[in-house]
């Protein structure tokens, strides 16, 4: 989602996330919706004309210090220079209104879950503007970022991973301690705590590939994050990570009676 290319104009989109619901603007004339957005004035900063705008459009104080980048997205239409959209997550304070002026009337404001706002962009009529290049590019940068507000989200998923990893171990150690260790060397079967510690040793050795990916991937995942970027292929290490630890979480659970 990030270019190079020096933009010719910033503009700046408020993800307003609130009881599991997203704020955004209708357009009953056209049927989609859209985060709040504007262009930044010159001499100010993209959180300044956040704040400006939030306000504008919909009557809320945004809390400056709960800005957060989102993502950014280079846009080169062929009658214009470089445009650099900043979408910004943010908490705000007050009673929003029930509208905002724009220039195809009045957009609504509403509380919408992600997928309400994906389906509407992309199966309502969306009239004369469905055949409009800059329209089309507006909603499509608008799902994609929908789409990566996702619960699963990589960082969430490469967190789980991590977790489950160093978990391996333990899975391990109960599977010992519920169905005992066969020990090889008397042929017995060693039971209690003692089989507890010998199937957390063990679960060590298949928790260490699974830690090290989880790891890479959470690392991978952070850098992302902190850049206000994701790669098409930023499920990929995290997926691989889950894989890897529900493989050898389930051979630690057959630890026991063995």
């Amino acid at each position: 989602m990030t270019d190079t290319s020096q933009p010719q104009s910033c503009h700046v989109h408020a993800v307003i996330r609130q009881s599991g619901k997203i704020l955004m603007l209708y357009s009953g004339k056209y049927g989609y919706y859209k985060f709040p957005h504007g262009q930044t004035e010159t001499g100010e900063t993209p959180e300044q004309a956040l704040c400006r705008i939030v306000s504008a459009q919909t009557g809320l104080s945004v809390l400056p210090e709960s800005i957060r980048p989102c993502c950014n997205v280079m846009y080169h239409p062929e009658d214009s220079g470089t445009q650099a959209h900043f979408y910004y997550g943010c908490k705000v304070s007050g009673t929003h209104s029930a509208a905002a002026p724009d220039g195809e009337g009045r957009f609504l404001l509403k509380e919408i879950s992600r997928r309400q706002a994906l389906t509407a962009n992309k199966t309502e009529d969306h009239g004369i503007l469905a055949e409009d290049a800059r329209f089309q590019a507006m909603l499509n940068r608008e799902n994609l970022v929908l789409h990566s507000l996702r619960i699963f989200t990589p960082l969430m998923l490469s967190i789980f991973a991590v977790i489950g990893s160093l978990l391996i171990p333990v899975i391990g150690g109960l599977s010992c301690l519920i169905f005992g260790f066969h020990s090889p060397t008397d042929g017995g079967y060693v039971y209690g705590m003692d089989a507890f510690e010998v199937g957390l040793i063990l679960g060590i050795f298949p928790a260490g590939p699974a830690l090290a990916v989880s790891i890479t991937a959470l690392l991978l995942s952070l850098r992302d994050k902190r850049r206000g970027s994701r790669k098409k292929n930023a499920y990929v290490l995290p997926l691989i990570a889950l894989a890897l630890l529900l493989l050898y979480a389930m051979a630690a659970a057959g630890f026991g009676n063995r």
